[in-house]
């Protein structure tokens, strides 16, 4: 039977596995030897990992977008526009959200809790919609699109574990025996820097996110 260059069998083999009749699956197929079920079942399995994973990474968009709003909130009410300790909104007693969240940020960990679990999923999940033989062509521009994404997945990577770090740092240093007003410009530094990382961070899986939707 002719046989098409690898590419184009490997988009047969992707467009068979989302055919939803036998007519169309005549089309995809004419002319070529077809595929295995074994093949056709793991490129359909695929295709339903790759949305899974889609709609995973959105709900971590969503998620991490109002962590870092939340975030701005938090940092505002404690440490306002790099003021001094008794001009925040938490010592003056104005906190957007009330005073039970100065110390503790309640609503912005919860939100964060949420947004590292969506992302630790979504990320091991990646790892399942690859398989040997599945990727475009090197020089085609979808190639071009998932190397920059992959690259991107491990500055967001880091950026997840950078803002972890530095918010379990900032949020316990006073259970450390570090008191909060006296070295309010330490506490001040650090949350500045995991605002810092959680931008990043948000900027690197838009963009990662971005490539893929279009």
């Amino acid at each position: 039977a002719f046989q098409l260059p690898e590419p184009a069998r490997i988009a047969a083999v992707h467009l068979l596995a989302s055919a939803p009749t036998l007519e169309a699956e005549g089309a995809v197929t004419a002319g070529l030897d077809r595929p295995s079920e074994e093949t056709v079942e793991a490129a359909r399995r695929r295709t339903r990992m790759r949305e899974l994973h889609r709609g995973f990474g959105v709900a971590t968009w969503a998620a991490l977008t109002a962590t870092v709003v939340l975030g701005f909130f938090q940092y505002s009410d404690e440490y306002g526009l790099f003021a001094d300790h008794d001009d925040t909104p938490c010592a003056r007693g104005e906190a957007v959200f009330g005073q039970w969240q100065c110390g503790t940020p309640v609503v912005h960990l919860s939100f964060a809790a949420l947004t590292a679990a969506l992302y630790a999923t979504t990320f091991t999940m990646s790892y399942f919609v690859r398989a040997p033989g599945s990727e475009p062509p090197a020089d085609s521009p979808l190639a071009r699109r998932l190397r920059t994404h992959r690259l991107l997945r491990w500055v967001h990577l880091s950026g997840m574990v950078g803002q972890i770090v530095g918010g379990v740092l900032v949020a316990n240093l006073d259970r450390m025996g570090v008191d909060p007003e006296e070295n309010h410009g330490v506490f001040q530094g650090i949350a500045t820097w995991h605002l810092a990382v959680g931008l990043v961070t948000y900027a690197a899986l838009t963009w990662a996110g971005a490539l893929m939707i279009q």
